[in-house]
């Protein structure tokens, strides 16, 4: 009798099993590469503040993780760990130079504790930016016309060239374009 009685207050005195858990949200603490003049690169990782995926099979799809990056990156996406999540690329599919590309990161991934993010978050970042490296006077076609010889870190085309060097009269301010050639 005494063994039945405390059997039922045990039973009065449980929690009930549909009392809700409060899952805190998913966040993201941190994305690389990051920020503006970037080296192109073949990998981009994501990091979680906790646990998403158990030890296991890592690969995952595009549609599986919910994030497109634009412009389109052929990424094989697999995670590093059970926090971290990397787009991974070919050689033939490295990210161009001179390029800005943006994240959508949807709220499909869950957390191993049921945890999404709270809303979409998305993240930009720009690869290197064409830079010249270095100038130097080739020859004078005339005593003011110079013909300069312009080196730069990566490849460009003679129509940015044109847009983007000029020469700026000191007193006035007034910008006189080039003409480049191929060398």
């Amino acid at each position: 009798l005494t063994l039945a009685s405390l059997f039922s207050l045990l039973l009065v005195s449980a929690p009930a099993a549909s009392a809700q858990v409060t899952v805190k949200p998913l966040s993201i603490v941190r994305i690389t590469p990051t920020g503006d003049d970037v080296e192109s690169a073949r990998q981009i990782v994501l990091e979680f503040n906790r646990a998403v995926v158990p030890v296991g099979k890592m690969d995952r799809t595009t549609e599986e993780v919910g994030i497109t990056i634009t412009p389109n990156l052929n990424c094989q996406w697999r995670w590093l760990n059970t926090t971290s999540l990397a787009c991974n690329l070919t050689d033939k599919d490295a990210m161009q130079p001179a390029t800005e590309y943006t994240m959508a990161v949807s709220t499909a991934i869950k957390a191993q504790d049921g945890g999404t993010l709270e809303k979409p978050f998305e993240h930009r970042f720009t690869t290197r930016r064409p830079m010249a490296t270095g100038a130097n006077i080739k020859i004078w076609d005339t005593p003011v016309s110079p013909v300069l010889y312009v080196s730069f870190n990566q490849p460009v085309t003679a129509q940015s060239v044109d847009a983007a060097l000029y020469f700026e009269e000191a007193d006035s301010k007034n910008r006189i374009g080039v003409k480049t050639e191929a060398d």
